[in-house]
């Protein structure tokens, strides 16, 4: 029970948070506005058309969005719950123990080192 509680709060943090930048962002002016969404715009396209390479897609992507937060609802509305899925996965990942959080990398590192030598010698 406590855990559905924490998620609730967790996510009504997120939400606030980004309702009081939205609420800021309405006292600029319109002209700004108006870049920041066409900004927005452009960001996400970039970041769908560069998908193919996600270490450049899903930053611009995620930027793309977090200025659309400012203007739009829906936008608002998965940002808020993309922040929320993140905040969960960070506190997941904090409670693990220190050997798993160290030892998962450094595998998954020896494995990606022995295709790569598997790759070159054949």
């Amino acid at each position: 029970m406590s855990d559905a509680l924490d998620r609730d709060s967790v996510k009504d943090a997120v939400e606030l948070r980004v309702t009081a930048q939205r609420e800021r962002h309405r006292r600029r002016p319109p002209v700004l506005r108006v870049l920041v969404g066409a900004g927005g715009f452009l960001l996400s396209l970039a970041g769908v058309l560069l998908l193919w390479a996600p270490e450049f897609g899903l930053p611009l992507l995620v930027a793309g969005l977090g200025l659309l937060a400012l203007e739009f609802d829906w936008a608002m509305r998965a940002r808020v719950w993309t922040e929320w899925r993140v905040a969960l996965l960070r506190d997941r990942v904090k409670r693990q123990p220190a050997l798993l959080k160290i030892g998962l990398p450094l595998t998954l590192l020896a494995v990606v080192f022995a295709a790569v030598w598997l790759a070159l010698v054949n």
